[in-house]
């Protein structure tokens, strides 16, 4: 009676005819099940099982291998004429309309077909709001150029007031300006800060919080 067979990944790849980076994709999706012998292998009764499910596979995982953030934001740009940008495909993530196929060393990568599957309106939005978040906003240089303070100062003041950036280090170019109006009559030392407390009759500190400043 001849021994019964057990498979690697590599080897059940070419028992389904797919490659190896479309059988590790298609156990993150949950197409293929986890191995059932101890040793990390597929017995030859599960492999058996699954030759009926190659063509599912494929359609899912597509025919090319993933790509970073990076170079999916660029596919997308191309695909769907919008100014696509990393932050936007993170959001898309973020909100659930993309998801992970697999990673490689250790960074996430997405298949192409999902990015071509994406709703151009949903991805649209996704950068609109990206693109009217920029305008109203400023970073530390942007700000500290707008109020003509060095950056050190902006950052010392900033701080001091309580207004802190996003995550993308951004302020709101509304609270730059209202820091801007002070009043701060607190000498300013050789390093660009300040020095003692905080400034008399200032406002109360501006408080940002992770979704203010409008956007995304």
């Amino acid at each position: 009676m001849a021994k019964a067979r057990k498979f690697g990944p590599v080897q059940l790849a070419r028992w389904l005819g797919l490659a190896g980076w479309q059988i590790a994709y298609a156990r993150e999706r949950g197409l293929v099940p986890a191995p059932d012998l101890a040793e990390g292998r597929w017995s030859e009764a599960l492999a058996k099982t699954l030759p009926e499910r190659a063509e599912e596979i494929r359609a899912a995982v597509g025919d090319r291998p993933g790509v970073g953030t990076v170079n999916a934001a660029r596919h997308l740009a191309v695909h769907s004429g919008l100014d696509v940008e990393r932050a936007d495909v993170l959001e898309l993530v973020a909100r659930g309309l993309l998801r992970p196929v697999g990673r490689y060393r250790g960074n996430p990568v997405y298949a192409v077909r999902d990015l071509e599957e994406l709703p151009r309106e949903r991805v649209g939005a996704v950068v609109e709001e990206r693109l009217a978040w920029t305008g109203a906003s400023a970073t530390a240089v942007e700000a500290a150029r707008l109020l003509g303070w060095s950056v050190g100062l902006f950052e010392v003041r900033a701080e001091r007031a309580g207004l802190v950036p996003r995550a993308d280090g951004r302020y709101p170019r509304a609270e730059v300006v209202r820091l801007g109006a002070g009043p701060w009559d607190i000498p300013v030392d050789r390093g660009g800060g300040e020095r003692g407390g905080p400034p008399v009759g200032r406002r109360e500190p501006v408080a940002v919080g992770a979704g203010g400043g409008g956007g995304v």
